[in-house]
């Protein structure tokens, strides 16, 4: 999934998720969209007439339905407010533990990275060599932990101070 929606303006958006699927089930891709809050009617809209964050809904629902071993996502959750944003986050947590899929996220967000991955891969601001990683278990991570690790770990780099 890429930062850009990459949407085809030429297909609605229920198409745009339709067309990546092998079989498409209508009732399978309504379902999923009124779960991300986009009405069957809205569906039909093409991709000029949606927000920016019913677009990101769209590629998101897209992105999942594919059915690769691997998800590659860049900055998806950018631009959405913070309650869409959790309940995408959710949304990926529990297709990734439910199928088995390997998530690799890139971002610049401290908060999605800890919510998400079991491993951060901190880069190097020059170059793309890895300057450190860090574990994270999921099953204990609460608020107070994210905080920690924002004054630990992600303190004096950009984008998170």
């Amino acid at each position: 999934m890429f930062q850009e929606h990459r949407l085809f303006e030429s297909l609605n958006a229920y198409e745009n998720i339709a067309i990546v699927m092998q079989k498409p089930d209508p009732n399978q891709i309504y379902s999923m969209l009124e779960e991300l809050g986009i009405s069957k009617q809205e569906a039909s809209r093409y991709p000029k007439e949606l927000s920016g964050g019913m677009r990101a809904r769209v590629a998101f629902i897209r992105a999942i339905v594919v059915g690769a071993d691997l998800m590659l996502l860049d900055e998806p959750f950018s631009g959405l407010d913070f309650a869409m944003r959790e309940i995408l986050i959710n949304k990926l947590k529990s297709i990734a533990k439910n199928s088995g899929i390997s998530v690799i996220l890139v971002t610049h967000d401290a908060y999605e990275a800890c919510k998400i991955s079991n491993r951060i891969i901190f880069l190097s601001r020059y170059g793309m060599n890895i300057e450190k990683s860090l574990q994270i278990t999921q099953e204990n991570l609460d608020e107070n932990m994210i905080k920690s690790l924002f004054d630990s770990e992600f303190k004096g780099r950009i984008y998170f101070d």
